[in-house]
């Protein structure tokens, strides 16, 4: 992937698509490749963590609002 514009290339069409990397997404991904012969492509949305506060639980809330936090609710 060339993370200037955005586009990957593939020799080969995945035989699934998983949008978003969540807990349960990665959970889906991982049976899905049990199979040997079946190939996922998983899909996460922003930029590499770089906000130490990201990776410690108890800071959650100190990125509300910030440019790492996308504002949706739910």
């Amino acid at each position: 992937m060339n993370p200037e514009i955005g586009i990957i290339y593939f020799l080969e069409f995945p035989n699934y698509i998983v949008i978003g990397a969540g807990a349960a997404s990665c959970a889906i991904a991982n049976r899905l490749i049990e199979d040997s012969e079946t190939t996922v492509l998983l899909l996460e949305a922003g930029n590499p963590d770089t906000k130490p506060e990201i990776q410690i639980p108890s800071e959650h809330s100190s990125l509300l609002g910030s440019e790492v936090e996308w504002s949706y609710f739910s």
